[in-house]
């Protein structure tokens, strides 16, 4: 914060310079605001050259439909595209937050299509233009390209990470994720297990799930849950037997594995239920067991994406918005947050690789990518100084960007 030294005049009026300020700590120290070219988020350079790497923009740019007069255009999709994507994963997560950052000479050069110094005399979108986009991207016509679009971006790190060998299989972790949204959310209703069930087995997609436990599972279970004759281990144990389940709102019965487990000075048995269409042949009850046990990682993951990205949404009170609408533009809002956390993953996963150490998103934005630097032009040549924070990181990062390279 600058703070202006006392003036009789009283509070400053708007467009006033600030005067100078010496902290009460130090009399030698003077606080001015000098005018030059600098930023606290040199990191978003890291994020534009990973972000162009996955080629995500480019496939978006090209099968998205841009109803607007191509006359009338100031900023192209793309543009607005990696303004928002980049933005929020550096922590400027509301749409106006572009108009705060307006002036910062390095989101110019992150965000512009054009090259050498064109960027740093462009105006950069308004909040009301990002506005219009994600009505734009939220439409019929567009919101099945930003869907594949994420899918890319998945595909593109796990490629990146792996010597360019594509993944044979993906695995998704479908949870809830608790979003807060003040008024009225259009859609909030539950929708029922046996709904998302079916529309897997219509689309031939294989599922594994966990079952709350009722009545009628236990009455499933109860012939299951005795001990073996003898003196138990010291090891506590474990069971998994393959059952068929029918509840009331299900067609068809289903595959149900139960899991039954001692625990230590309990002389219960604990037992739970997991539902699937994994075939009995390749995924026995333990294997299936095993699979499930790995979704701790992708729920660490959800809770990193609501914690560093602070994912929230709009309520339907906008105002002459439908509920459709503002559904749409929420969903549209939820996907580019999860692009910049694909984007922020990638280079996280880059980093433990080359530092052999953990990072969370939270550390790496504040010892990485948020870097003070200043900006200098010179005989058309733009000079990014970083501040002494980059020294220990940047160097070993820059190694292995490349590695981050673009789907073939």
């Amino acid at each position: 914060m600058f703070l202006p030294e006392h003036d009789s005049r009283g509070p400053l009026a708007m467009g006033e310079s600030l005067s100078t300020w010496t902290p009460s700590c130090n009399g030698s120290v003077r606080v001015e605001l000098s005018g030059q070219r600098t930023t606290s988020d040199s990191g978003a350079l890291l994020l534009r050259e990973a972000l162009d790497n996955s080629g995500v923009i480019e496939a978006l740019e090209d099968n998205l439909v841009d109803r607007r007069h191509p006359l009338r255009i100031l900023h192209s999709l793309a543009s607005q595209l990696r303004t928002l994507v980049l933005q929020r994963a550096m922590g400027w997560i509301d749409l106006s937050d572009t108009d705060t950052l307006r002036r910062d000479p390095l989101w110019q050069l992150a965000c512009s299509d054009a090259r050498g110094t064109t960027p740093l005399a462009q105006d950069r979108p308004s909040q009301a233009t990002l506005s219009r986009l994600l009505s734009c991207l939220g439409r019929n016509d567009n919101i099945d390209a930003v869907h594949e679009g994420l899918l890319r971006l998945v595909v593109w790190r796990l490629t990146s990470l792996q010597n360019g060998e594509r993944p044979k299989q993906l695995t998704l972790d479908i949870d809830g994720l608790p979003i807060e949204v003040h008024g009225h959310q259009g859609g909030s209703a539950y929708h029922g297990l046996n709904a998302t069930l079916e529309a897997l087995e219509d689309r031939e997609i294989e599922y594994l799930g966990r079952l709350r436990s009722h009545t009628g599972l236990q009455k499933l279970a109860a012939p299951l849950l005795k001990r073996p004759p003898g003196r138990p281990p010291e090891q506590p144990r474990e069971w998994c037997h393959d059952l068929e389940y029918q509840a009331g709102s299900w067609s068809a019965p289903r595959r149900v594995v139960l899991v039954v487990q001692e625990r230590p000075d309990d002389l219960l048995l604990h037992a739970f239920f997991l539902v699937t269409n994994l075939s009995k042949f390749d995924w026995p009850p333990e294997k299936v067991l095993a699979l499930y046990r790995k979704r701790g990682s992708a729920e660490a993951h959800m809770g990193e994406v609501k914690s560093a990205l602070d994912v929230h949404l709009s309520s339907t009170d906008r105002g002459a918005s439908t509920v459709q609408e503002v559904m749409a533009r929420n969903e549209v809002s939820l996907l580019l947050s999860l692009y910049a956390y694909q984007v922020l993953h990638g280079l996280r996963c880059l980093l433990e690789r080359q530092t052999r150490q953990g990072w969370s998103l939270s550390r790496m934005r504040e010892q990485v990518l948020k870097v003070a630097a200043t900006l200098r032009l010179h005989a058309r040549r733009i000079t990014v100084h970083l501040g002494a924070a980059a020294d220990k990181w940047w160097p070993t990062l820059l190694k292995g960007l490349p590695k981050l390279t673009a789907l073939s």
